[in-house]
């Protein structure tokens, strides 16, 4: 095993940041959409900007209930299945939730990824077939 830190490795003992790779696959995909819902959470000073009215590729809920909002991880605007949680209404609950689902999707075997890609397909065939 090598003693020779890779360059993502120096970047996050740096920085504590995850580079986030650019492509197509869903892994990719999970991990740009988390990287964009960090950085929007960065910008914000309040709760109160937290909240939103309609559909939004936002990965918390526009309201919160009883002190808590939900949080769940989307790519491709579709929700990742199993990922739904409610965290505090808190800006850095929030933040922390979804670095720690960015890391686990980093971290994730590739069956997770296939596993929700077929749930996906099996979803938009019997979604064709119920339109036919």
């Amino acid at each position: 095993m090598s003693d020779v830190m890779s360059l993502q490795d120096l970047i996050k003992q740096e920085t504590g940041k995850t580079v986030i790779a650019s492509g197509s696959t869903p892994r990719d995909k999970v991990l740009l959409q988390a990287h964009s819902m960090l950085t929007k959470l960065d910008e914000m000073r309040s709760e109160a900007e937290l909240d939103y009215n309609g559909s939004k590729p936002l990965w918390w809920g526009g309201k919160a209930t009883a002190g808590k909002r939900k949080v769940a991880a989307f790519y491709s605007n579709k929700k990742f299945d199993g990922t739904e949680c409610e965290v505090d209404n808190d800006l850095k609950a929030i933040e922390k939730h979804i670095t720690a689902l960015a890391e686990v999707f980093a971290k994730a075997d590739d069956s997770i990824f296939e596993a929700e890609e077929k749930r996906r397909a099996e979803a938009a065939e019997k979604n064709a077939a119920k339109k036919s």
